[in-house]
């Protein structure tokens, strides 16, 4: 799959410039950081789970970027509960924010067996396993299914490519915007996703850590 979108309000070139970004181990190292002020965009700072909310629109309106920064610049790793907490928050609001993003690149490979576990699908990885519309085999089972993704994100838009693949197994018997003005200074690591409207789904989800 290959996506390729544009902000619906682009980023300036001119506003672009190195800033430090805060890393995982403690240490900074320096990033080309993107800016734009007083933007209105959907936005949420929850004290609950101590984090801030930034949905970012594209042309194609029905594909959405979402960020999700914690409060403490190490604060990553100690997120609270289950990433569904975070995913499925829909507490927005439009307001006027003073957005700072770090222009990036990155590729990960997700591991989606525990996700889909925790979403309920089980059966799938164990003996009651279906899958003769593709193997006329029996007792096949998936052990392993992984997402590799691309994303580039820069002050026009977002490219991003993924290819998902599995491993099969002979199973072994088994409101009114305010007029404040809200920060979002992405300088240290955070979560993003994208999310097609129509389905609710989330089409690629990562971090970026620096």
């Amino acid at each position: 799959m290959f996506m390729s979108a544009s902000w619906a309000r682009p980023f300036r070139y001119k506003h672009t410039s190195p800033a430090k970004f805060y890393v995982s181990n403690g240490g900074q190292k320096e990033v080309h950081m993107m800016e734009m002020s007083r933007h209105i965009a959907k936005f949420w700072h929850s004290k609950e789970l101590e984090v801030k909310f930034l949905e970012l629109p594209f042309t194609t309106e029905n594909i959405t970027m979402i960020f999700i920064l914690p409060d403490a610049k190490h604060g990553l790793s100690s997120m609270k509960g289950t990433i569904e907490n975070y995913i499925n928050h829909k507490q927005f609001s439009k307001r006027k924010v003073h957005i700072k993003l770090p222009k990036f690149s990155t590729q990960i490979t997700l591991d989606l067996v525990s996700f889909l576990k925790e979403k309920g699908v089980k059966s799938l990885f164990n003996s009651s396993a279906d899958l003769s519309g593709i193997s006329l085999q029996k007792g096949l089972s998936v052990s392993s299914l992984r997402q590799k993704v691309f994303i580039n994100v820069t002050e026009k838009g977002v490219e991003a490519a993924s290819a998902t693949y599995g491993i099969m197994n002979k199973m072994l018997q088994t409101a009114k915007m305010p007029e404040e003005i809200e920060e979002f200074i992405a300088d240290h690591p955070f979560l993003f996703f994208l999310r097609e409207k129509q389905n609710n789904m989330i089409v690629f989800i990562g971090q970026f850590v620096g």
